[in-house]
């Protein structure tokens, strides 16, 4: 047999000459994008490949396909790093062996003694990548201002998040991570956000996003919210004097309650139109001062002079005898309208946005209102540079413990440090249901803001090995009321699934199952299987009997020996090529299933893991557990053949090899479901059944052995006991309902 190695082999031109032809014929496979409206504001896009070539091959990555051709001289793959090619030569009809190494297109050129030459294009999948995705609000994200994160507006419906490859072409205004597509803002501006991946087909695609940090992108509604915000923005920070402080407050709340809403993970479009509605009623409702009369006030002991600001009252600008001002300014605050006369009463003023404020305690700063008074609370903490403005502060309220707490929002707090007033801020804190953090400290809080935008708190405990937490409803009144000890108000409970994202129902797992059986007749098979664990609408199940590795021997345990080929690893060993080859169509029984057998129908794809390998725990490697996917698999180019090392310590076992190589008890299930399996195998207590890994490192497989601990290693020779192989798939729990 010879298997084609690149550089090393002679051809002919005409042979090479067809290789180019039928690489450019390749290249033009068309690709079609099909957009549908997923709901409001979101596209879903699927990826679809077209070749248009009839005579063209396609096969899963792994699989390989069989072509037979008379008096085969030389074969040869234009790309073996998409498929490889092994064949045997020689005068009657011969074989060449094509297999799938990753997602794109080659071409197979063969020759045969006479000089005939011919190509197949073959088209490699890769299920394993993304086909289809989903794009949020038109891609477009907002920010209002700089230190705001949020997740990734982009969701796939097949493949992994993190194989997308996420940069910015303006990190001045916005950066991405590379891998979770999460967008953080950094200034005013718009950057392009891409994301970059490969398809199933091996196509490189790119996702274009446009990250708006305080510009509008476009007409929308969010847009509109935007223009307004810049607008109150403008009047506060360059036209504030003109105003009197009442109105100026009116409308600094408004832009506040509207940055809010934009800086949300998904703002409701309820949401948006109140905060509009609010800074257009601002925005109009703006009164102009009256002209303030040039009269003096001084000089104080000291010299000082003093001019009224004339809104608010009791606010002083401090000035030389001739009315001239100080650069910058200076301002002081005196309760009784009397500066020159009670100067002991003087208190520093800090203007900022055409507001005044005054600060008591350190860092805690009380704004002026209309009528010249003062009130304790809410204030603004100044953040770390101790002053009002530069975009650190945050919104401060007094409790009847006498501390202040920074607002969170959602009623959600951090105390802040009254000896270390600049300092960082304490944990965060849920107010409860009477929204006073200092009575009934609600911790731990749990911060998903960067993905959706809200606290929770949490985490409670675990169901089912999920997470749970309390937090508010979509539709809720915004806050969260809840305390460790129970719901409260609205709020509801939440379930983190595995990829991170917040459910109120619970994510469907695979569970343990009782006896249920499927007979010959069932499956089609020579022998029957056994239901041992359910995920939705599908069944996992293992062979009563193992795979014949020599059919000269069927049944007997003690002749499946010399499994390993010649580097003592799975790779290229003869239980490899059987287990792959168990749902081929062609080739005799036992090698494979029947053509005819009723598992081939209800046999679906499972999201097999890339690798597997030894761990702390069943869950140590990704999921560590393999799931079905509502597809059918009719080929077996992506059965679960095996299971992972996860599957197995979670559901076949007594125990599961930890780090250090020892033994640690499995779940009661595990134990339960190993009993099963020693019942229908009989007393082989001299036998391994060696599980495989489902996923790409094949120098690798997991073990169960005849005690029932399952562990991971090299394979190799050096076992004396043989390797009992049974086969597990995922399949359409209906199988148990039809005869």
């Amino acid at each position: 047999m010879k298997t084609q190695e690149k550089g090393k082999m002679k051809w002919s031109a005409k042979l090479v000459s067809l290789l180019v032809v039928a690489i450019l014929v390749g290249s033009a496979f068309a690709i079609n994008l099909g957009n549908t409206l997923a709901a409001p504001n979101d596209i879903e896009i699927a990826l679809e490949c077209e070749s248009g070539i009839s005579a063209a091959y396609t096969l899963e990555k792994g699989q390989t396909k069989t072509l037979s051709v008379t008096s085969l001289n030389e074969a040869f793959s234009a790309m073996p790093d998409i498929a490889t090619v092994e064949f045997t030569p020689g005068s009657g009809l011969d074989n060449i062996r094509t297999k799938g190494v990753k997602a794109g297109v080659t071409a197979i050129a063969y020759g045969n003694k006479n000089g005939r030459v011919s190509t197949v294009l073959y088209q490699v999948t890769d299920s394993s990548n993304i086909s289809a995705y989903t794009i949020r609000d038109k891609g477009e994200v907002y920010f209002t201002k700089a230190g705001v994160t949020k997740g990734t507006p982009v969701a796939v419906t097949a493949g992994s998040q993190d194989s997308i490859e996420w940069r910015s072409t303006n990190i001045a205004v916005a950066t991405v991570n590379a891998s979770t597509g999460a967008i953080t803002s950094h200034g005013k501006g718009v950057a392009i956000i891409i994301g970059s991946f490969v398809d199933k087909w091996g196509v490189a695609r790119d996702i274009h996003l446009l990250a708006s940090v305080g510009a509008v992108l476009g007409d929308s509604d969010l847009g509109r919210l935007i223009e307004l915000i810049k607008e109150g923005e403008y009047i506060l920070e360059n036209h504030a004097d003109k105003y009197t402080t009442d109105s100026l407050n009116d409308l600094e709340e408004a832009v506040n309650a509207g940055i809010d809403v934009v800086n949300t993970d998904r703002p409701t479009e309820e949401a948006i139109a109140d905060a509009i509605k609010d800074l257009e009623d601002a925005l109009s409702g703006l009164v102009e001062k009256t002209a303030v009369p040039p009269t003096l006030i001084g000089p104080d002991p000291d010299g000082n002079w003093y001019r009224p600001v004339g809104d608010p009252p009791n606010v002083y600008e401090v000035v030389d005898e001739d009315g001239t001002g100080s650069v910058p300014p200076k301002y002081v605050y005196n309760e009784d309208g009397l500066p020159a006369e009670k100067p002991e009463k003087n208190k520093p003023a800090h203007k900022y946005n055409g507001q005044y404020y005054i600060e008591y305690p350190e860092n805690i700063w009380h704004r002026v209102k209309g009528d010249g008074t003062v009130d304790d609370s809410p204030a603004l903490w100044g953040g770390p540079d101790g002053k009002p403005g530069g975009g650190d502060d945050e919104r401060a309220v007094l409790f009847e413990d006498g501390n202040y707490w920074a607002d969170m929002g959602q009623n959600v707090w951090r105390e802040i440090d009254k000896d270390n007033p600049t300092g960082e801020l304490g944990p965060l804190t849920g107010g409860g249901p009477d929204g006073d953090p200092s009575t009934d400290p609600v911790t731990e809080i749990y911060d998903n803001t960067a993905n959706d935008g809200k606290y929770y708190v949490g985490p409670i405990g675990t169901e089912d090995g999920f997470e749970y937490f309390y937090g508010d409803p979509e539709d809720g009144n915004g806050t969260l009321d809840s305390t460790f000890d129970g719901i409260e108000k609205d709020d509801v409970k939440y379930y983190k699934d595995e990829d991170g994202n917040m459910t109120v129902t619970k994510p469907s797992v695979v569970t343990g199952v009782g006896d249920r059986e499927l007979t010959k007749g069932q499956t089609g098979d020579s022998c029957g299987w056994i239901e041992v664990a359910r995920y939705e609408g599908y069944s996992l199940i293992v062979r009563e009997q193992f795979i014949d590795i020599y059919p000269n021997n069927p049944g007997m345990p003690n002749f499946q020996y010399s499994l390993f080929g010649p580097a003592n690893n799975y790779s290229g060993s003869k239980l490899k090529e059987q287990i792959d080859g168990w749902f081929a169509t062609a080739g005799a029984a036992p090698y494979k299933l029947p053509a005819d057998a009723r598992l081939r129908d209800f046999t679906v794809r499972n999201t097999a893991l890339a690798s597997i390998g030894q761990g702390p725990g069943p869950d140590s490697f990704g999921t560590g557990i393999s799931k079905p996917v509502a597809t059918k698999d009719r080929n077996g180019a992506n059965v679960a053949f095996a299971l992972s090392y996860g599957e197995a310590a979670k559901f076949f076992s007594n125990t599961y090899a930890d780090v250090s190589g020892g033994a640690t008890p499995s779940p009661a299930i595990a134990k339960s479901n190993f009993a099963k399996l020693k019942m229908v195998q009989g007393d082989r207590t001299t036998n391994s059944m060696w599980l495989r890994s489902p996923g790409t490192d094949s120098l690798k497989a997991s073990a169960l052995a005849w005690d029932g601990r399952v562990f991971q290693s090299y394979i190799n020779s050096s076992y004396p006991e043989a390797a009992l192989v049974y086969p597990a798939l995922w399949v359409d729990s209906s199988i148990f309902d039809e005869e």
